[in-house]
């Protein structure tokens, strides 16, 4: 059986999983809609040869890797979190800030991607998992 901390921190890590595959979806729209459009070939997918990936999809794939880089070290946070048996209105308040920046940080980047605003969110993210990051820490060395 769960307990009400591990399903609290279910949700803003459910999240994430719903931002992946949102991305996922859109870089898979874009490059089919080149494909129909001949703005690619479909062979250009296979190695990513003969060409340049079109500036749209190029930024969600992009943005995807970079969903499976920093994001990474939330994931584990989370599962350490929810294996402890940890959380506080903090630790969730944090994650649904850390949530709420990612999806901010997805939408510049594959959108009209300015790079000094994406630079900020990427910065604040980065902050606020450092924070749940020592908020976990200093959990663990008071138990």
């Amino acid at each position: 059986m769960f307990t009400s901390n591990q399903i609290a921190l279910f949700y803003p890590l459910f999240a994430m999983f719903v931002l992946v595959n949102l991305v996922m979806c859109r870089l898979g729209s874009l490059r089919i809609s080149q494909i129909r459009n001949k703005q690619v070939s479909p062979q250009f997918h296979q190695a990513h040869q003969g060409g340049e990936e079109p500036k749209a999809s190029r930024l969600a794939a992009r943005n995807l890797a970079n969903l499976f880089e920093v994001p990474i070290l939330f994931y584990v946070l989370v599962l350490t979190a929810m294996i402890l048996n940890y959380s506080n209105e903090p630790m969730l308040i944090l994650c649904w800030i850390y949530v709420v920046l990612r999806y901010a940080h997805s939408f510049v980047h594959v959108t009209f991607n300015h790079v000094p605003t994406r630079f900020i969110v990427y910065c604040l993210s980065c902050l606020t998992l450092i924070l749940l990051w020592i908020d976990l820490l200093v959990t663990v060395l008071e138990r």
